[in-house]
Parts: structure tokens; C-alpha cells; sequence
């Protein structure tokens, strides 16, 4: 009986560290995709010519932006300047006029 229970015990710590091995690996995945995120965020702003703002109106700005979506404004506008960016974008990388088809 003592055996079986050390046995037992055994098990469950292998278990444990099993356990704890693969939620690191998971942390370390999430931490990964966050920072690529940010990253692309950063691209984003970098590109839309802002980046040289002070980081307050940068952050005022987004603030602004959330608080239009939550109360449902038509994000039609917001829309067709993407689309007409997009496109200028890929116009000066040779893409052709095709990209603004979307």
C-alpha cells in the first residue's frame, strides 16, 4: 500500500511538471503574438504619418477613434480611406489598379 501510494505521488509530480512545461510554452506563445501585434500596431501608426506626434494627441487621438465606434457611428468613411490608402500603396509598389476592387 505504501508503495503504491509513493508510486502514485510519483506520478502526479511528473504530471505537474508536465503541466508546467506546457503552460510555459503557452505564456511564452501568447507573449509572442502580443508583441508581434504591437508591432504591427506601431506599423500602422508609423505609416499613417502620426508617429510624430506627441505620445498624449497619439493617445487622445485613439481614444477618440474607440469612443466614435462605441456609439456606433457609420464606419462607411473610415472604410473608403483605407480602401483609398490601400490602394495608393500598392500603386507605388507596382500592384496595379486592381487593388481597389475590394
Amino acid at each position: 500500500m505504501r508503495k503504491n501510494l509513493q508510486q502514485r505521488k510519483a506520478e502526479l509530480e511528473r504530471q505537474k511538471i508536465s503541466i508546467m512545461g506546457k503552460e510555459k510554452a503557452l505564456k511564452e506563445t501568447e507573449r509572442r503574438e502580443r508583441t508581434k501585434k504591437l508591432i504591427e500596431m506601431g506599423g500602422l501608426i508609423s505609416k499613417a504619418g502620426i508617429d510624430t506626434l506627441d505620445t498624449n494627441a497619439l493617445y487622445g487621438a485613439l481614444l477618440s477613434i474607440k469612443e466614435k465606434n462605441k456609439q456606433g457611428r457609420d464606419p462607411r468613411g473610415v472604410e473608403s480611406k483605407r480602401r483609398q490608402c490601400l490602394c495608393k500603396g500598392r500603386k507605388r509598389r507596382g500592384r496595379g489598379a486592381a487593388c481597389c476592387s475590394v
